[in-house]
């Protein structure tokens, strides 16, 4: 199993399910995911090559 690097950013994709978003930040943050790293991902903004996504 690949190390997940809880430094780098996180892009979450919650396909228009807005009341998800707090929902699957507070459990990335729980696991040890830093909150200034996590960003709600837009079309024109998915994250860079070696940035980690969540997808719901």
């Amino acid at each position: 199993m690949t190390d997940i690097d809880k430094e780098k950013s996180i892009y979450i994709f919650v396909h228009q399910q807005k009341d998800l978003e707090n929902t699957l930040k507070n459990l990335l943050v729980k696991n040890r995911f830093l909150n200034e790293k996590i960003i709600i991902a837009k079309s024109n903004k998915v994250g860079n090559v070696g940035e980690h996504m969540a997808l719901l």
